[in-house]
């Protein structure tokens, strides 16, 4: 998939959030089910166990090997590219091009697989469960196209926590520096992100305490927020009320949760 290519540790702590989901879900149908025997040897619920201490044990070992995946991952060519970006004197209009760039590019890949997938739910509707296999693999396709710029910020953060010393010439001073100027004139940032959904790290979070330095605002923080159903026109509502700016096409989800800073005039 594009996506995995373009931004490999994302993809690896994909698959980890996913796995220890997985491993935490296991934890209590086993253990229940030994509580529940009191030392018996009924051969159906011996072989359940048996199958799930195996499961549990392969799933602890991937955990592992993802994990010297993701401390061994290179950084890709386009994020070298992007942090070259964001190194330069006029950055914020480079960005605002790269991510016109990038939904042209992805429009005409995205369009018939979303259509594909309507016409797939619209056919099914009513068939057996086994039948919706297509669509997941509909699903799959879309996955491998579903990023933005934001998908390279949370890459970024990923290497920079990681703090391996071949990341050391990506620039995460100067990064930072330009995500400050970007969100501090109300850029759309994402909190949650990926599925499973997982929160932004201590990157972001040092950006936004920059914003609000040197003292905090009295008046305090007003959150106000949208919820409803899939292309209900949440972020089209925000964009006219606020100018947040937040990315707008139809079919487009929004994935996750997408935030904006705006510091009131008066």
């Amino acid at each position: 998939a594009v996506a995995s290519a373009l931004f490999p540790l994302s993809a690896i702590q994909r698959r980890i959030a996913t796995v220890r989901r997985m491993v935490a879900g296991d934890g209590s149908p086993a253990s229940s089910a030994s509580a529940a025997t009191g030392g018996t040897r009924n051969p159906k619920i011996l072989d359940q166990l048996r199958k799930e201490a195996e499961e549990a044990s392969a799933r602890t070992e991937e955990l592992r090997s993802l994990q010297a995946q993701l401390d061994s991952a290179g950084s890709s060519d386009a994020m070298r590219f992007f942090c070259m970006l964001v190194a330069c004197r006029d950055n914020q209009p480079a960005i605002r091009e790269l991510a016109m760039y990038l939904e042209e590019w992805k429009e005409p890949k995205v369009a018939p697989l979303l259509e594909r997938q309507r016409v797939l739910h619209d056919s099914l509707e009513g068939k057996e469960a086994a039948d919706e296999k297509v669509i997941r693999e509909e699903l799959a396709k879309l996955a491998g196209l579903d990023f933005s710029v934001d998908s390279f910020w949370a890459e970024l953060e990923l290497l920079q926590i990681r703090g391996s010393q071949a990341d050391a010439d990506l620039g995460f001073d100067k990064a930072r520096t330009c995500w400050y100027s970007q969100l501090a004139a109300g850029q759309p940032f994402q909190l949650l992100y990926s599925r499973p959904l997982q929160i932004a790290g201590r990157f972001l979070r040092s950006v936004l305490e920059a914003i609000s330095a040197p003292t905090a605002d009295p008046k305090g923080i007003y959150v106000v927020s949208v919820i409803g159903a899939q292309s209900s026109a949440k972020s089209t509502l925000l964009n006219f009320l606020f100018g947040c700016g937040f990315a707008v096409s139809a079919g487009r989800c929004t994935r996750g949760l997408y935030a904006s800073y705006l510091r009131p005039s008066s």
